[in-house]
């Protein structure tokens, strides 16, 4: 064998030895980079689907307080004459968009019901939130899971919307029962003063999440912007009831909202049985998105829920091949030019060996 090819081999292993190292090196340090680039834009679109979360909380605190605090609720209360002022409890209700409104004595038996108005009597100190403020009497609010039995109360549409068949959806836990009645709320309660200052009851109400997409579309708006790709949302957002998804605006292959479909089994493990959040890819109905899942608790601090934003993996997949793509052109095309150079230095150095030769025989 020639001299300048083995000069040339001797090169060529060097060159490829520490291109394949600096491959595997680069590979893996892009998709790492790419990965947690997605993990921590979906963990700052979580805090920020979380402050609208709880903005409508509050907006609802805030409603049922100042509810409470007009006058003429008070002095009617006061007086024993409460049934009259339900046209302006209705009128509330109706222009504030709650889907429940109630007020009860000092001991949560309910003297009006807005939603059915023939159906008084019955108690709610049952409900953790109306105890809590007939012990305390300070306006509070949490989300509440609402059962079949009280949505039945306040009216058959209301229940009807809370209901929901299971949809089969890939890689989610078994589960015995086929569907759910109970509703999940936006729940809060005040009390009520007379003009003396002395409780005389208190206003309880509430938005039902359930079939109700304001919040998952007000986040989808204010952090994703309805952007698209490849004909897909970008970003989604989803409120789930245990493992149910209730409001959302995933879409399933019908092009419809996916409710009725639950969450994978390992998210729900980490989220709801664990209680901690999910920062990772995950599988969503029928795509693969970069995910941040956390838990929605109870006035009680019991995990009920699950508050989701998403980003589509299949974009950010796509930014990675072509990073990795342009990475691997400019390191061959880096590797055949360090391979043409050793060539030429090494068919000049065998040149000059052979004459050095050629002198000494």
């Amino acid at each position: 064998m020639r001299i300048s090819t083995k000069l040339t081999l001797s090169f060529l292993l060097i060159v490829l030895l520490f291109g394949a190292m600096f491959v595997a090196l680069g590979v893996k340090l892009i998709s790492g980079r790419f990965l947690e680039e997605a993990q921590e834009k979906v963990r700052n679109d979580l805090n920020s689907a979380r402050e609208i979360y709880l903005t409508h909380l509050n907006g609802v605190r805030e409603l049922i307080r100042f509810t409470a605090d007009r006058y003429t609720i008070r002095s009617a209360l006061a007086s024993g004459t409460i049934i009259k002022e339900y046209p302006k409890l209705k009128r509330v209700k109706e222009e504030e968009g709650l889907d429940i409104l109630i007020v009860t004595d000092t001991h949560g038996t309910v003297l009006v019901r807005v939603n059915n108005s023939a159906l008084t009597g019955d108690n709610l100190a049952h409900i953790a939130l109306v105890q809590q403020v007939l012990s305390l009497k300070q306006p509070l609010a949490a989300t509440e899971l609402m059962p079949a039995s009280e949505l039945q109360k306040e009216s058959p549409n209301v229940a009807a919307r809370a209901r929901f068949k299971f949809m089969p959806t890939p890689m989610a836990r078994p589960r015995g029962d086929t569907e759910e009645t109970s509703g999940m709320m936006l729940s809060a309660a005040a009390p009520i003063l007379d003009l003396s200052n002395n409780f005389v009851g208190i206003v309880y109400g509430g938005v039902l999440l359930n079939r109700n997409y304001t919040i998952p579309d007000k986040i989808k708006q204010t952090v994703y912007q309805g952007m698209k790709y490849k004909g897909k949302d970008i970003g989604t957002a989803t409120i789930f009831q245990d493992d149910l998804r209730i409001s959302t605006n995933v879409l399933n292959e019908a092009g419809e909202r996916a409710v009725g479909t639950r969450v994978a089994a390992n998210v729900y493990h980490q989220v709801v049985e664990k209680g901690m959040p999910w920062i990772d890819r995950a599988f969503v109905v029928n795509n693969w998105y970069i995910t941040a899942y956390e838990p929605i608790k109870s006035l009680s601090g019991s995990v009920i829920g699950i508050l989701y934003v998403g980003i589509l993996e299949e974009k950010y997949s796509d930014l990675r091949r072509q990073a990795i793509l342009t990475f691997l052109g400019i390191t061959s095309l880096s590797m055949i030019t360090a391979f043409i150079i050793s060539y030429l230095l090494s068919t000049n150095i065998s040149r000059s060996i052979r004459k050095l030769a050629h002198a000494s025989h």
